[in-house]
């Protein structure tokens, strides 16, 4: 074959190609359509991408001068924490103060009863997690009243 001829046999793979592709893709676009998922003929509206769900991140640091002003520890430092270290502090300093897990997990017990107890539920399991509740207070030394439904 000469140059010439590879040239045109180019030329014509090129339109057979290019029929094809916009035949496909108007196919495409069809089913899109159908499935209400197809953008506006001149592509301006555009699918959003789904994030991946993140955990809530709690703060983990507080400035004592402003304290609505926390930081997580993530990312950059804020202004406020920056300037305090330079001045000498230490990070600890800033920390926000938890209570240990176990007392936590207590108040949050406490808190998954409440409401069972306003329901006037009186089966089986509701007394089992009273008495869960109650076990947990006396491992950690707490003799506070959990309302009327535990008897000091």
């Amino acid at each position: 074959m000469s140059v010439d001829e590879l040239w045109s046999l180019r030329a014509l793979l090129i339109a057979v190609l290019t029929g094809k592709m916009s035949a496909e893709k108007a196919k495409i676009d069809r089913q899109l359509q159908q499935l209400g998922l197809g953008a506006a003929p001149n592509n301006s509206k555009k699918i959003p991408h789904a994030r991946r769900p993140y955990p809530q991140v709690f703060p983990k640091y507080s400035n004592p001068a402003k304290p609505s002003e926390t930081w997580a520890g993530r990312g950059k430092q804020p202004r406020w924490l920056t300037a305090q270290l330079r001045a000498g502090k230490k990070l600890d300093d800033f920390r926000i103060q938890t209570l240990p897990l176990s007392h936590s997990r207590l108040w949050k017990a406490r808190l998954m009863l409440l409401p069972v107890w306003a329901n006037g539920s009186s089966d089986r399991a509701w007394l089992d997690r009273v008495a869960s509740v109650r076990r947990d207070a006396a491992s950690i030394g707490d003799h506070g009243s959990f309302g009327p439904f535990v008897g000091n």
